[in-house]
């Protein structure tokens, strides 16, 4: 199950708002807790490289 953070990182909102939201003390904690995975990440980067 996706929570509201999840669909508001999809959306665009900064990461680091998000971890501010959340009380996270670190990036990585967040992108735990919202379920994004590396493999994830990696696709973004390579669509940035095309």
């Amino acid at each position: 199950m996706k929570n509201f953070e999840y669909f508001a990182y999809k959306k665009g909102i900064e990461l680091a708002m998000i971890q501010k939201l959340l009380n996270h003390s670190s990036r990585d904690e967040t992108l735990r807790y919202i379920r994004i995975t590396q493999e994830q990440m990696d696709e973004v980067v390579l669509r940035l490289e095309l």
